[in-house]
């Protein structure tokens, strides 16, 4: 199996009542494998992962994965003309989900595994092939043409251990998920990393109230941990009290431009070292990132790459190792390209760099600074 259940930390879900050891976890995940074997779902299938945020959407997706499928993760609030855009695309076997709601009401199987009868019959899949696909997370077109990135488990596996490496002690500290995982950010990031640490991950329900008891949560959980947007971050700095605690070591914010203002503004409140990270989903996430007690609190300021290399395609289309242009990106984690898209992958993977469509400076110490988008 390419997932060790053992050195995984618990998940525990708030909203559901659940806490679940490793061991625990790795009974529900057998138990969903066994079920989906059931229903004749067969290993190399594409399966669509409809809910977020849950223990059960944990115990789904690795279902899905060690019976040697792949997992495309969806956003649970689509309509059901969304849903359709994307089944009709991805062609999946089947279809997961917490609840049936109307807009799951669609032409394929849809399963609800938490509510299957249990069995203990399932063997795990003995396949170790890293460049099987593991990931499809979708950027963009769910009412239009479809733009779902392909992530490999030899991709997935080498973003965690760098993230790992960047995070030092950290990547195991009690983490609050505080964003949808059927995204980057909020898996690969926010959940997957500290779990496969071996650090507890505590589930919430996202949102306003999320954020109004921040503090208080984090106190209540000894949270060491959570990543999130600058949006998130401004509703908290808006009406949530600081912890009173010195739990939380480390925040990571990421997904859209972080202000120094607001940078600045969670520091006071946090105490912790606050990261501002550079996160690809075609990358599976984080590549970067800097932080405010050893990079400094700057516009625009992303740090260093984590792992790989960085270059610059300057406006005479040179590719040069400092300066300014569009943000190249060679990485063990990046993408096997857009599904069933090879004219949408051509464009952006080039002679092995990833090309970001990023504005960005390159000083002579690898630091990164974005400045933009070309489009």
């Amino acid at each position: 199996m390419l997932f060790n259940f053992a050195e995984f930390g618990c998940i525990e879900d708030v909203a559901l009542g659940l806490h679940w050891t490793p061991e625990s976890f790795a009974s529900e995940v057998m138990n969903r494998a066994a079920a989906l074997t059931a229903v004749n779902i067969k290993p190399g299938s594409m399966v669509i992962v409809a809910h977020s945020g849950s223990a059960r959407f944990f115990a789904d997706l690795f279902a899905v994965w060690t019976l040697g499928c792949t997992a495309a993760c969806i956003d649970a609030t689509l309509t059901k003309n969304e849903v359709g855009t994307l089944i009709k695309f991805v062609e999946p076997s089947a279809l997961l989900a917490d609840e049936i709601k109307p807009s799951m009401r669609v032409d394929v199987p849809v399963l609800e595994l938490a509510s299957s009868s249990r069995s203990t019959s399932f063997i795990p899949s003995l396949t170790n092939d890293l460049d099987r696909p593991a990931l499809v997370l979708f950027t963009s077109g769910t009412t239009g043409n479809p733009k779902g990135v392909v992530l490999s488990f030899r991709a997935l596996l080498n973003r965690l251990a760098l993230n790992r490496v960047a995070m030092g002690p950290a990547s195991r500290l009690k983490a609050l998920v505080a964003l949808p995982t059927s995204f980057g950010h909020g898996l690969i990031g926010n959940a997957l990393t500290p779990l496969l640490s071996g650090g507890d991950i505590v589930l919430q329900p996202i949102g306003l109230s999320l954020a109004k008891n921040l503090g208080q949560i984090i106190d209540q959980y000894h949270i060491g941990f959570l990543s999130s947007v600058p949006s998130f971050w401004r509703m908290v700095l808006k009406f949530s009290n600081a912890p009173a605690s010195d739990s939380l070591a480390r925040i990571h914010v990421g997904s859209a431009p972080l202000s120094a203002n607001l940078w600045a503004g969670i520091v006071k409140w946090s105490r912790a070292d606050v990261v501002n990270c550079y996160g690809i989903t075609e990358l599976a996430n984080w590549v970067a990132g800097a932080s405010s007690r050893t990079e400094g609190i700057s516009d625009g300021l992303v740090g260093k790459l984590w792992g790989g290399e960085a270059a610059i395609k300057d406006s005479t289309g040179t590719i040069r190792d400092t300066g300014e242009g569009e943000l190249l990106v060679k990485s063990p984690s990046v993408m096997s390209g857009y599904l069933r898209r090879p004219d949408l992958t051509a464009a952006v993977l080039v002679d092995g760099w990833f090309h970001t469509g990023d504005i960005g400076h390159i000083a002579e110490r690898g630091l990164i600074r974005l400045n933009g988008r070309i489009k």
